[in-house]
């Protein structure tokens, strides 16, 4: 849905579908037409500065540019609506004689017998999520309730890795020894 409404035949622009060319100012963040004929001979400038050093020129028009600008530092932005991204990854940890042999395993490809922690952590590597496992479980396995606690849910009904109630539980959010951020 276009932000500014336009008459479809009005369209200039040259990426199709676009009518940024032949809007219709309609946010308190717009700029007018004196604050534009003021803006205009620098952005301008800037732009074409801006060309010489990419080698691509602006298709857009650079007033519908400014204003978004302009209504995104005016308003901001609603935080939950971008998307983002993360990683997630597992570590196979030795366990001491001490540790019972329901909540530790023997991860095959290390070669170590013990547990192993799934992590998620967002783009900055801060930690969204950790989930303790034997080390006996595969990763694309311990994925599975770590998503789901990523989701907000709780791990699947038939997951049979570790409970709450066990030493090798899975806790959404930071880790009850970890600090929090």
């Amino acid at each position: 849905m276009p932000v500014y409404p336009t008459m479809a035949t009005d369209t200039n622009c040259a990426s199709q579908g676009c009518r940024c060319h032949a809007r219709t100012p309609r946010y308190p963040s717009d700029m007018t037409d004196a604050q534009w004929a003021m803006l205009e001979p620098e952005a301008r400038a800037v732009m074409a500065g801006l060309v010489r050093a990419s080698g691509r020129p602006m298709v857009h028009d650079l007033r519908a540019m400014l204003d978004a600008v302009g209504y995104v530092s005016r308003c901001g932005i609603e935080w939950r609506a971008l998307p983002t991204a993360g990683s997630i990854d597992s570590q196979s940890v030795k366990a001491a004689d001490t540790v019972g042999a329901a909540t530790r395993g023997f991860d095959g490809g290390k070669k170590i017998n013990g547990r192993k922690r799934h992590i998620a952590v967002d783009t900055l590597g801060l930690l969204l999520t950790v989930c303790v496992t034997p080390a006996s479980v595969q990763d694309r396995d311990g994925a599975h309730p770590l998503l789901a606690l990523l989701r907000g849910g709780s791990p699947p009904s038939d997951w049979s890795g570790p409970t709450a109630a066990t030493p090798g539980a899975c806790w959404p959010g930071p880790h009850p020894r970890c600090a929090s951020p």
